[in-house]
């Protein structure tokens, strides 16, 4: 089997007061380093497509010097996260699998990418989750509660998510409406999707308090 990667990193930081979340320094890196390191460990992957923003795209350029013997494919992003990942698999050569994972989760382990691979070769699809150990209220517009969820059927979506290369390419080709990630577009095509255990790690830096808790994680792997 072949497979190959799409690393999203084309996103505005909205949250980060302007600041370039892929360029932040977490523990004298940037961001963007660990997915990297991560996802070239071992050559597993036949080409990683790394979407940056066109703002992004000189400065990764120069970066991606670092990583000149990997096949690492840079490509300029679109305007929503499901635009970036589709410019991302039509970079690619044609693969069996893909990997697509968000650049803003450092943390991601080889263990993850390890399992994810397996699960993927089995059942042509595959999700990391972790369990959700708050309680969740459904509240209705007006700010009142509606109803209290069964958290024991409630798990929160990581990534990467894995994917049969050319089943997520017609997903993509075939979706138009926004879509908060690619299981949810699978989803929404009638595709049955599995999951597997992720890891608490595993976080989205979506704030500058998220760099803090990423540090700690790293520190401890």
């Amino acid at each position: 089997m072949t497979i190959s990667a799409v690393i999203v990193a084309a996103g505005k930081s909205s949250r980060m007061n302007g600041a370039n979340k892929i360029f932040s320094e977490l523990n004298g890196e940037p961001v963007l380093s660990y997915s990297l390191k991560v996802f070239t460990q071992g050559n597993i992957f036949q080409e990683i497509a790394l979407v940056v923003s066109e703002f992004d795209y000189d400065k990764t350029c120069e970066y991606l010097k670092r990583f000149e013997e990997h096949n690492i494919l840079l490509v300029t992003g679109g305007p929503r996260r499901q635009d970036s990942v589709k410019k991302g698999l039509d970079s690619l050569t044609k693969t069996s699998f893909v990997a697509i994972h968000d650049a803003a989760r450092p943390c991601v382990s080889k263990e993850i990418i390890d399992q994810g691979i397996k699960v993927v070769s089995e059942y042509g699809s595959a999700i990391p989750v972790i369990p959700i150990t708050s309680t969740v209220k459904l509240v209705d517009e007006s700010g009142f509660i509606l109803n209290t969820l069964d958290r024991n059927n409630l798990f929160e979506a990581q990534t990467p998510q894995f994917f049969n290369y050319e089943m997520i390419m017609k997903i993509h080709r075939g979706i138009v409406d926004s879509c908060t990630d690619d299981a949810n577009m699978a989803e929404l095509s009638g595709k049955d999707i599995k999951t597997f255990d992720g890891h608490p790690s595993n976080i989205k830096i979506t704030s500058n308090s998220d760099l803090i808790l990423a540090e700690r994680f790293l520190e401890g792997q």
